[in-house]
């Protein structure tokens, strides 16, 4: 792999000998996630997935699977990415545009800002750890020692439900929810 800091960004992958131009945009590394993630067949995924990358997708399916596998992965081996899932962009929309905002400028709802995904993956994966995105972030991520202080552990406890992901949160009504988040009872409607 060309080094992107000396090299041009890739616009395509080689597929069978054949050079194939791919969909760079964020957008469309954004969308493979929700294909991934979705309650359908594998083989469903993967046609959408190839329809969404390939503006003509090749006939060599299972080479041109792993060279749109490798370029999600932002041509990194499998074994360099970790397993624990701590975002979901749909799920995180707001923390994740705020701090592109706050961080870079960037304005990622206008519809005229496309970033080349190895950028976009770059800049999300450089936030700092105060941006409201890594925040949320670390505290999915965060270990909490056995040994803190009561308090710490029940914030950081706190902290963990209060942002985990759809799929990992634990039954909290929306009164727990909003307890969490702001400290006091939910006022009735």
């Amino acid at each position: 792999m060309s080094n992107p800091l000396t090299s041009p960004l890739p616009s395509s992958v080689v597929v069978g000998g054949e050079e194939i131009p791919v969909n760079t945009s964020h957008r469309v590394g954004i969308h493979f996630q929700e294909i991934v993630q979705r309650h359908i067949s594998d083989s469903a995924k993967v046609v959408l997935a190839l329809d969404a990358f390939y503006p003509t997708i090749p006939t060599d399916y299972t080479a041109a699977i792993q060279q749109m596998l490798w370029f999600f992965r932002c041509g990194k081996p499998e074994h360099d990415l970790s397993t624990q899932r701590v975002y979901d962009f749909a799920h995180d929309y707001d923390t994740i545009y705020a701090s592109f905002m706050q961080s870079y400028g960037v304005d990622l709802l206008d519809t005229a800002t496309d970033l080349h995904w190895w950028r976009f993956m770059a800049m999300l994966s450089g936030l700092p750890d105060d941006s409201p995105f890594m925040k949320v972030v670390g505290y999915r991520q965060v270990k909490i020692p056995a040994k803190a202080p009561k308090e710490q552990r029940e914030f950081y406890a706190k902290m963990k439900r209060l942002h985990a992901l759809p799929s990992e949160q634990s039954e909290m009504s929306i009164d727990d929810i909003y307890k969490a988040k702001f400290g006091v009872e939910r006022p009735l409607p």
